[in-house]
């Protein structure tokens, strides 16, 4: 197996000016996946042990509505972690990834962090805070995608920004209840 770069490693955006002792802790936890264009990493419904890093390739991220079709809700490249509400929540995959092309990525075990949060570990801390950071980015920019829809005159059929609103204020707080317990 390859040795994981720790300059590739401190490269991610998202664990970029970490100390190094982090960039090291991280880089014991990883563990380099390689797959093919067009292989699946994970299938939505999954269960959700580990987020990933995308190091090079692509990963088309789809969720799989009620008929049963699939739709593309975001293309990511290197420096992208997915899955990382894993860590978080636990639980199963909220969507599916699949290689848009020939795909190295890096995978962090859930379990091996949460042993390490257990244990107080400061390390530990702030990786977990770059990811919340990073989903509260991406929380924030939805936001705004929804206000933008809302606003438009062409915007979605009402029914759509009622899912929407359930999603993220009815589901996502009784989730919150459900971690807080």
């Amino acid at each position: 197996m390859a040795e994981i770069d720790a300059a590739q490693l401190a490269g991610i955006p998202i664990f970029k000016a970490l100390p190094d002792g982090d960039i090291e802790v991280l880089r014991g936890l990883a563990h380099r996946v390689e797959i093919a264009a067009g292989d699946r990493l994970f299938r939505q419904e999954d269960a959700a042990d580990c987020f990933y890093a995308v190091l090079s390739g692509g990963l088309d991220i789809v969720v799989k509505t009620p008929p049963g079709a699939e739709r593309l809700v975001l293309h990511t490249g290197p420096g992208t972690i997915v899955g990382e509400t894993s860590l978080l929540i636990g639980g199963r995959r909220s969507a599916s990834a699949r290689a848009t092309a020939a795909t190295v990525l890096l995978r962090f075990p859930d379990d091996a962090l949460r042993k390490m949060l257990d244990a107080e570990s400061l390390p530990a801390y702030r990786i977990v805070h770059r990811l919340a950071q990073s989903l509260a980015n991406r929380l924030r920019e939805l936001d705004a995608h929804i206000a933008e829809m809302s606003a438009s005159e062409d915007g979605p059929p009402e029914e759509d920004l009622d899912r929407l609103r359930r999603i993220f204020f009815t589901d996502w707080g009784q989730a919150a209840q459900r971690v807080s317990v």
